[in-house]
């Protein structure tokens, strides 16, 4: 059975276990710098032919808070993945990594330092994302020295132990992960176009759904059929009724009932930050009027639906 935070999100589901198995792992083996096990060592890959280094160094942590702080961000960034699409996501995570992991390459060559393990490169290529896509519900959050800063502040700011976890050898995949993430966001090459081949995304298709299944949708009633708060809103008008009726020898009339005052129309700057996330105005609407237009709350049904 899926874990219910993770349904509709296989490949998000897939890395994060990856993730955590790996790093106790390696945590609990301390026979070998881990680094030095599973890290992106291009003279190793050259000479030795250990082509799955090239794999390897994107899974395991090698202290506790990274693991910690890696798994938070891997967790938060499962919603582009019911965003966009499994296979969609799935093309996006094979070009960021391939961009940032070929370059990361040549860099470790260049400056001679040997890139941290973990999924540092795919976490800042998808902070980008987050930066890009996601709007801010609260621009003027709080202030520090004259400085506003937005709701998405904090998020950034817990990130930020984790790029410099390890000095210069978290920071270059972190960067190079940054750089191809805005490389995606500002679809440079028609990045956001790319697709894995099709027999990969058939394959997707059949293994997806066993891994993390899409989460069941509320049953709607029938069209004339109330659904049951609806009914259960009427049984207590109508026991409300018969009560007046009993007490004061009169019925009451629909037009005694309290207006309901009509919901103001959304203000176009929210209607345009949530488009920018990839849905269609007429989603964008029906979200923001089923929130009372709550941006937040909106952005949140169109992520999880």
């Amino acid at each position: 059975m899926s874990a219910p935070w993770f349904y509709s999100a296989p490949v998000s589901k897939m890395l994060f276990y990856s993730t955590a198995v790996s790093s106790i792992l390696s945590l609990r083996s301390s026979s070998a710098d881990p680094i030095m096990r599973y890290g992106l060592d291009v003279n190793r890959i050259l000479a030795s032919g250990q082509i799955w280094r090239i794999l390897s160094c994107h899974f395991p942590f090698v202290t506790i808070s990274e693991l910690t702080i890696g798994l938070s961000c891997l967790y938060e960034f499962r919603k582009f993945e019911r965003m966009m699409g499994l296979e969609k996501f799935a093309a996006l995570f094979m070009a960021v990594t391939t961009l940032s992991t070929s370059l990361l390459a040549g860099l470790s060559l260049t400056f001679g330092v040997s890139p941290a393990t973990g999924p540092y490169s795919f976490i800042y290529a998808m902070l980008m994302l987050h930066h890009t896509f996601i709007p801010e519900t609260q621009p003027r959050m709080f202030r520090i020295l004259g400085t506003d800063f937005s709701d998405k502040a904090p998020f950034y700011l817990v990130t930020l132990p984790l790029l410099f976890s390890q000095g210069s050898a978290s920071f270059l995949p972190g960067a190079c992960g940054a750089f191809a993430g805005w490389l995606y966001t500002s679809n440079v090459g028609g990045i956001q176009q790319w697709r894995l081949p099709s027999v990969v995304n058939r394959a997707l298709r059949l293994v997806g759904p066993a891994v993390a299944p899409r989460q069941p949708e509320v049953q709607r009633p029938r069209a004339g059929e109330a659904g049951p708060a609806a009914r259960g809103a009427d049984e207590v008008r109508g026991q409300g009724a018969g009560g007046g009726r009993g007490a004061g020898g009169g019925g009451g009339s629909a037009a005694d009932a309290t207006p309901v005052r009509p919901l103001p129309p959304p203000p176009e700057g929210d209607i345009l930050n949530l488009m920018g996330m990839g849905f269609e105005r007429d989603q964008v609407l029906a979200a923001l009027t089923a929130s009372g237009n709550s941006v937040q709350i909106a952005a949140e049904r169109l992520l999880s639906s």
